[in-house]
């Protein structure tokens, strides 16, 4: 018989821990789990970097994020954000000719939870449920941040400082003094010259605007069409005004919905 991995088997049962428990400091993980407090440390910080736990801004506690619930399994098709949003995508696809795309945050990423490249040629390639992509690097990531509250905000820009603080340190600072989160709530929409993260990055823009329910954000709805096809200013003008229509559409069919909702976080 195999023998076990130890390590991986020392960080599930990390992660089960403060799943069940909810926010937990270091020293409480140490005495429920039976590790030491360094390795703990070392398990934890892990976890941090891949997106599976994220640090309280106020206290030193770390939580389970949204990426937890991927891991079990038809995650996405329980999904009643996806559920309630498709009839809005596929119309917006039909009207607009160019893919939508739903997406959630997910530690510090941002993650599709559904798209409709698979009903438009004008895309490079399809990107489908699951695809991961960075949060200030996209109109999504961006217009999460825009309209989330300022806690989660910080924890989002503190997990990217964590995970990949040297790539992102401008665009780090930028978020926090540069006026350009607010400059996106005062308009509803956030934009992106390129889809980055791909093997197509600088061929794709994107609009996006944010998907309520009630008063905290769940979700965004996003336009991506290719860089080379008009200026952002002309897309702009002719899609705005749809995705932030559609985005309202998907917002109120979340709250006429008589189950109780949970979305990732």
């Amino acid at each position: 018989m195999p023998v076990p991995i130890r390590s991986i088997a020392r960080g599930l049962e990390v992660l089960r821990i403060v799943s069940l428990n909810g926010a937990m400091n270091m020293t409480g993980i140490s005495k429920s789990s039976g590790l030491p407090y360094p390795t703990v440390g070392r398990i934890v910080h892990t976890l941090v970097a891949e997106g599976y736990l994220e640090r309280e801004p106020a206290r030193k506690r770390f939580r389970v994020t949204g990426l937890v619930q991927s891991l079990s399994h038809g995650f996405q098709k329980n999904s009643r954000l996806v559920e309630v949003s498709r009839s809005t995508l596929i119309r917006l696809t039909k009207e607009l000719e160019w893919p939508m795309t739903i997406a959630t945050r997910l530690g510090s990423s941002m993650i599709i939870r559904d798209s409709t490249h698979e009903l438009t040629s004008n895309t490079f390639r399809h990107f489908y449920p699951g695809f991961i992509f960075p949060m200030l690097d996209s109109a999504a990531g961006r217009a999460y941040l825009a309209f989330c509250s300022d806690e989660e905000r910080e924890v989002c820009l503190r997990g990217i400082e964590i995970s990949d603080g040297k790539t992102y340190h401008h665009a780090i600072k930028l978020a926090r003094t540069s006026g350009e989160l607010e400059r996106i709530r005062q308009v509803g929409i956030a934009t992106s010259r390129q889809t980055s993260g791909t093997a197509i990055a600088g061929k794709n823009s994107a609009i996006a605007a944010p998907i309520f329910f009630g008063s905290e954000i769940c979700g965004i709805l996003a336009l991506v069409f290719f860089s080379a096809a008009m200026p952002m200013k002309t897309a702009i003008e002719r899609y705005g005004s749809e995705i932030k229509e559609g985005a309202r559409a998907i917002s109120t069919a979340l709250l006429e919905e008589d189950n109780d909702i949970v979305f990732p976080s």
